[in-house]
């Protein structure tokens, strides 16, 4: 069972939780947007530390901690930590664009996704979010229409100390996977005011509550990161799953598409 929470809980989180739009964006609105993406845009690989808070789960809030790396246009590498119940838990998540691995070291165990599979069945592309996402596009995960700054706070960790966050409110972007259960109602994103980095993602339900958040502290961008950190190989003795057809199935379920095979 613990297992399965885990495989669930990053699925969700790798395909991300889609929706549909609210009121037109304010002049303010609007005029932050353009200039964080005109930002946002020089960035072509950042690490940083990210935690990221979900649902409860077995009577808990599963807490992850860990560092992510991710270098365009989508290569991305997380490597968390948790406690599920009395366990101690590790996962490594890689994605090039073309396959996702999903690596668990105390199991001795490997989950494969080929992401060029499911682009060709469904039309969905889920390697095109890898991880935390494409820093340069920040607003990706939002309807445009529906997106309102509402606050600005402060970093307050040593890089990046005093630096300014613009908050801003949306409902997810529509992508044929609304009927996920426990998509959100809105999302908050926070934005780093002087270079475009997303700083914390934070989802509620339809009565306000926080289900899944994701926040990045001491982060670098524009690093030299090498292509081998984005390549894995299952180690000798590691069991290898492939959740393609599964990953395959649930998004066309969700989306209304047919389980059939393409001709």
């Amino acid at each position: 069972m613990r297992r399965r929470v885990w495989i669930v809980s990053s699925l969700l989180i790798m395909v991300g939780w889609m929706g549909v739009g609210f009121a037109q964006a304010d002049q303010k609105t609007n005029e932050l947007i353009a200039q964080l993406e005109a930002k946002a845009v020089t960035i072509n690989s950042y690490t940083a530390d990210m935690t990221t808070m979900t649902m409860e789960m077995m009577g808990q809030k599963i807490v992850y901690t860990g560092k992510t790396a991710f270098k365009k246009p989508n290569k991305s590498r997380t490597e968390m930590n948790t406690k599920i119940g009395a366990m101690d838990m590790q996962q490594i998540t890689i994605w090039d664009g073309k396959t996702s691995w999903t690596y668990q070291p105390n199991m001795k165990m490997a989950h494969k996704i080929d992401l060029e599979k499911i682009i060709v069945e469904t039309g969905i592309d889920i390697g095109k979010n890898p991880g935390p996402g494409d820093p340069s596009n920040p607003f990706q995960s939002l309807n445009r229409d529906s997106i309102t700054y509402v606050r600005t706070e402060k970093i307050t960790e040593n890089i990046g100390y005093g630096k300014d966050v613009y908050i801003f409110q949306g409902i997810p972007q529509a992508t044929g996977t609304e009927n996920m259960p426990s998509i959100p109602a809105k999302i908050e994103i926070g934005i780093i005011a002087d270079n475009g980095m997303i700083r914390k993602t934070v989802k509620f339900n339809e009565e306000g509550k926080e289900g899944m958040s994701q926040s990045y502290s001491n982060v670098l961008l524009n690093v030299n990161i090498p292509d081998s950190e984005f390549e894995f190989t299952p180690p000798e003795g590691v069991q290898v799953i492939d959740m393609t057809e599964n990953t395959l199935n649930m998004i066309k379920k969700l989306s209304g598409q047919t389980t059939e095979p393409a001709e």
